[in-house]
């Protein structure tokens, strides 16, 4: 096995998802499956959904609601509303499925490329969908365990604000926060090769999840390394995020007020520039994710070719070798 498996790693990985563009539409969705970083995407959509939020509750506050003939406290007013909430539930429930969905499709198309030497939208789409259920299985098991972590690392931070001149809940607050990042890290990884022993090799929810287990045991230590490469990119990418934000908004802020001196219109303008920083952000965020994706596909395959993965054991044996 090549000494820079990492490098080919990312490098075919990044390749794939230069070549084929129409997998950002699934990067796009699948952003809010993270890494570590569901409930910060979740919190994230939250943040921008509040401004919808207020807006409603300004619409709310007026005499009519949406139609000038509605009157308030009507029986139409209270049928729009329901049909209202019935189509906003309808749209949440459209985007989970797409959610879940892009990222079985990502690694379905690593499948296809990496294995099969094709390339189908379609087939990747059809094939994620046969094992949308166990990916959602993973998917709780994951929240739920994240739920657990969170809940360890609040209660030592509650631990420290309540004694905050004793140092043994600060140094329990350090060790703490270390085991609870590994197990994140743990089961983040875990959560990965269930879906990729799922949607790649065909298992059902139960048995990926015994495999992926095994795999992270066999091959842990590759594991952290790559987490610690995923994440330094993660801070690259929120770095050229910010970059790709900060270029487009001073033009688009001159753009404002030149449209705002021609036509006198404000709420427009704020509108079409938020809609493309939003979307120069999301196409940026998907692009990384499709990245992603398909690494974690082909670290997959080297894995459970037994390939010696880590990078550090390599070293070791190697120096050991020397010495002797």
């Amino acid at each position: 096995m090549s000494q820079k498996i990492y490098r080919h790693v990312l490098r075919d990985a990044w390749n794939v998802t230069w070549r084929h563009p129409a997998l950002w539409i699934f990067g796009g969705f699948a952003i809010f499956m993270g890494q570590s970083q569901f409930f910060y995407s979740l919190g994230g959509l939250f943040q921008i959904t509040s401004l919808g939020t207020s807006a409603a509750g300004v619409a709310s506050q007026s005499k009519e609601w949406f139609l000038p003939l509605v009157s308030p406290n009507s029986w139409v007013q209270v049928a729009i509303g329901l049909l209202v909430s019935a189509a906003c539930i309808a749209l949440a429930g459209i985007f989970a499925f797409l959610v879940v969905q892009s990222q079985g499709a990502i690694m379905a198309a690593g499948d296809y490329i990496f294995r099969k030497r094709l390339y189908s939208f379609k087939a990747s789409w059809h094939a994620a969908l046969e094992h949308f259920w166990s990916i959602i299985a993973v998917l709780m098991a994951k929240v739920v365990t994240a739920i657990i972590i969170a809940s360890g690392i609040f209660g030592i931070q509650e631990l420290v604000t309540r004694m905050p001149d004793a140092w043994w809940p600060k140094a329990l607050f350090i060790v703490g926060f270390v085991v609870l990042a590994l197990l994140d890290i743990m089961a983040t990884f875990i959560a990965l090769y269930a879906t990729c022993y799922i949607v790649l090799e065909k298992q059902r929810f139960v048995a990926g999840v015994k495999h992926a287990i095994t795999l992270f045991a066999r091959h842990w230590l590759a594991s952290i390394e790559m987490g610690v490469i995923f994440l330094v990119a993660n801070i690259l990418m929120a770095i050229v995020i910010r970059f790709v934000f900060a270029l487009l908004f001073v033009p688009l802020v001159y753009f404002a007020a030149l449209m705002k001196v021609a036509t006198g219109l404000v709420a427009p303008i704020a509108v079409i520039n938020l809609t493309i920083l939003f979307g120069a952000v999301w196409v940026v965020a998907a692009i990384y994710t499709t990245w992603f994706y398909m690494s974690v596909v082909i670290l997959f395959d080297h894995m459970i070719s037994d390939s010696p993965v880590s990078k550090v054991m390599r070293f070791i044996k190697s120096m050991v070798t020397r010495n002797n």
